[in-house]
């Protein structure tokens, strides 16, 4: 069975070689001149010079379309990664309920059969 399933929070932080560092420890990571972005499920972050903000809803509109499509590149890998994982849950479900279909339609000929005779 899955889980909750998992926030993740998108964070800017101010462009510096130290918060580049940083940045690069992170899986989803966006370097620009001026900011940086991390895609991320901590609740907080701690880069080196102690500035981070996280984005919220009513502050997306401030992303560029070349951010907004990199977010979206983010939410497609972990949509794409977790439909992958259900995979098989999906398929042994799924034989579970073709093994109870055919038990329930063997047992429906063995009662037309003994109805017959």
């Amino acid at each position: 069975m899955r889980g909750k399933p998992k926030k993740n929070r998108l964070f800017a932080l101010p462009y510096s070689l130290e918060n580049v560092e940083f940045a690069a420890g992170f899986r989803f990571s966006r370097v620009t001149p001026d900011y940086i972005l991390l895609y991320t499920e901590r609740a907080r972050l701690k880069p080196p010079d102690g500035k981070a903000a996280e984005v919220k809803k009513e502050d997306l509109h401030r992303l560029t379309a070349r951010d907004e499509a990199w977010l979206l590149d983010c939410g497609v890998s972990l949509f794409a990664e977790s439909a992958a994982a259900a995979k098989g849950e999906q398929m042994e479900r799924l034989s579970d309920m073709l093994c109870r279909l055919e038990a329930e339609l063997e047992a429906q000929r063995q009662r037309e059969g003994s109805e017959e005779a």
